[in-house]
């Protein structure tokens, strides 16, 4: 939400550190800063607030999640792609303390692609393709009522806390149905999970500006799809989406094993009974098992402003973490012409007269260290072990010991000071 009320013509705002808390559209934000326990923002940012930029550690907590989500994924998947935003990350961000216009400069998810277009296109300078990139942060974490007065995941429970290419895969390969005033409030609608064979652990939903880019009510009239009047059901044939189902959703589409159905992984095809047939069973176990329900645009092609971008996003993974590390990176930056890059491992010097201390160095150095402490533990047993077998023994060294030592003090006193 930082980075999004960025204003080209007067070059102010972005990733500037400054959140308007008295937003609607930011209500929540302030108790997860806060966080609880030991997991607060504020408490880390407090370990480096007089070297790191409150601007810039926004832009690195996001990162740090992504990151983080990503890396618990790639630990059931490790031959999937990482995220890489060290390389394209610079700082030197200023922050700024007052933001009380940023407001008006944030999207309104009712409005759809209209909105999409008029903060992501129009004022952060990106494409609908890296627009579309963008939006798939959604795919972690959740809308609640009492913050948004949005209610559910865009990605299902378990892979809200991972950083894929859920949301898109959940756009395509499922079915959505309007879901108008939520809790009673008629300025909050949005479109919820319809598959007739649907999961029961937890409310699954779209928002306007999110299934527009897939998806459109009119595309020969270009009418937006609007949850709050719209009697229609997006989603499309599994035909299109045989790749994010198979690698990305484990064979399911709308919620129905794709092995399991005769015919279904075939495409559409013109005038052919058996095709028809097909597309009204997909559209019942799609639409909540309205066979007759209307689609919203065509269930050939995704017919969205961003419609082919998804398309693509939810078939290869790699592809969308490619454009949205770009998109990150346009976003995270402007209005920002004074940053700088981080210095590179193999590029830092070392001044001349200062040691460097390698890596095998360390640990020649650590092997020494563990050596002579073993001797010193195996000569402490062994003298605890001698003196158990032989107590008297140890007895008698000590007086004869303790005798030589006074006799010899006395000799070289007397022969030092014969006078004595």
């Amino acid at each position: 939400h930082d980075f999004m009320d960025y204003n080209p013509e007067l070059d102010k705002g972005g990733a500037d550190g400054c959140l308007n808390m008295d937003d609607a559209n930011n209500k929540g934000l302030l108790a997860c800063l806060a966080g609880d326990n030991n997991f607060t923002l504020h408490k880390h940012y407090n370990r480096i607030c007089t070297k790191v930029s409150l601007a810039d550690f926004f832009v690195i907590a996001g990162e740090a999640v992504m990151n983080f989500t990503r890396g618990t994924y790639l630990q059931k998947f490790p031959e999937k792609s990482p995220v890489d935003f060290r390389s394209r990350f610079s700082y030197g961000r200023r922050t700024v303390a007052q933001c009380s216009e940023a407001a008006i400069r944030l999207p309104d998810a009712e409005q759809g692609c209209s909105e999409v277009e008029r903060v992501f296109i129009q004022n952060l300078g990106l494409r609908w393709r890296n627009a579309a990139a963008l939006m798939g942060a959604h795919t972690l974490g959740r809308a609640r009522i009492a913050q948004s007065g949005y209610d559910g995941w865009w990605s299902d429970a378990k892979n809200s806390r991972k950083f894929n290419n859920d949301y898109f895969v959940s756009m395509l390969a499922n079915g959505w149905v309007p879901e108008a005033a939520i809790a009673g409030n008629p300025k909050k609608n949005q479109w919820k999970l319809s598959n007739v064979a649907r999961s029961t652990d937890g409310k699954v939903m779209m928002l306007n500006s999110d299934l527009c880019l897939a998806f459109s009510f009119d595309p020969i009239e270009h009418i937006d799809l609007d949850a709050s009047s719209q009697d229609c059901c997006p989603w499309v044939e599994p035909f299109l989406v045989l790749d994010a189902i198979h690698t990305y959703n484990k064979g399911e589409y709308c919620g129905v094993k794709l092995s399991e159905r005769e015919g279904w992984n075939q495409p559409f095809i013109e005038g052919d009974l058996a095709s028809k047939v097909r597309m009204k069973e997909q559209r019942a176990a799609c639409c909540d098992g309205r066979e007759r329900m209307n689609d919203c645009g065509s269930v050939l092609h995704p017919t969205g402003f961003a419609g082919d971008a998804v398309h693509d996003f939810a078939n290869n993974e790699t592809y969308w973490l490619q454009v949205f590390e770009q998109a990150w990176g346009k976003a995270t930056t402007n209005g920002m012409p004074h940053l700088k890059e981080l210095a590179k491992c193999e590029e830092r010097r070392v001044p001349k007269g200062s040691r460097r201390i390698t890596k095998r160095k360390r640990e020649k150095q650590s092997d020494r260290k563990r050596k002579r402490r073993a001797i010193r533990r195996a000569r402490g047993v062994n003298a605890r072990h001698e003196a158990a077998r032989y107590p008297g023994q140890k007895a008698a060294m000590t007086a004869t010991t303790s005798t030589t030592s006074t006799t010899s003090h006395h000799g070289s006193w007397h022969d030092m000071m014969p006078g004595l």
